[in-house]
Order: C-alpha cells, then structure tokens, then sequence
C-alpha cells in the first residue's frame, strides 16, 4: 500500500512538472537576421534582432517581435550580455512579459551593463 502511494505521488509530481514546463529558445545578436522564434512556438512568433552604439560606447540591443497568427501570443524575454570573446557580464535583464494581439510587432530594447558588452543573446519562453 505504501509502495503504491509513493508510485502515485511521483507519477502526480512528472505530469505536474511537465505541465509548468515551457517552450523556451535563445536567440544571438550574432545571427543578425529575422526567424521565427524557436520549434516550440511554432513559428508563430518572428523575431528579428539588430544592435547598435549609443553615446558613451554601451551597446543597445534591439528585438522586434511579430505576431504571425489570428490568436494573441503571451511570452516573457530577457536580454544576455557578453563580451567579444563571449564571456558572459552576468548583468541580465529581468524576464519581462509580451502579450502581442493578432499581426501585431513590438520593438523592445535593452541597453548593455558595461562597454565590455558587444553581443547579446535574447531568451524568449512562451507562458
């Protein structure tokens, strides 16, 4: 009887786990491009990244975010910074949410911790 309470228990724990799991992906500065954001959305979400100086040599980075189905899309992002040499500057922005109507584009931006910063990544999950 006890064995199978545990069996249960750990059974309830893996679907309730798997439930609050979310579909995540990391886009780079680097790539410079526009894709769709990751497998897990399915494409329903295109993002295009670009980075450029600003005044006292910090990097800003920009993301636009397109909406590309008749449905609302809700998900969170947070930029990554690192250095030429791909060094992390452990300065991360906090996750922030998005809720983007139907064939609606949103341009969010960050500014880099340091001047050490030349590249970002941006992490984006969907809710």
């Amino acid at each position: 009887m006890r064995k199978m309470l545990k069996i249960t228990a750990a059974g309830a724990l893996v679907v309730l786990l798997a439930g609050c799991a979310q579909n995540c992906t990391t886009i780079s500065s680097i790539s410079n491009k526009g894709d769709s954001v990751g497998s897990g959305f399915g494409g329903q979400v295109g993002i295009s990244t670009s980075a450029s100086r600003l005044a006292g040599d910090l990097m800003n980075g920009k993301v636009q975010f397109t909406n590309k189905t008749s449905d609302p899309q809700k998900f969170q992002y947070k930029f990554e910074w690192f250095t030429s040499d791909g060094f992390s500057q452990g300065e991360n922005t906090p996750w922030q949410p998005v809720e983007l109507y139907p064939h609606m584009s949103k341009v969010v931006s960050a500014v880099a911790p340091n001047t050490n910063a030349t590249n970002f990544k941006i992490l984006i999950c969907q809710h």
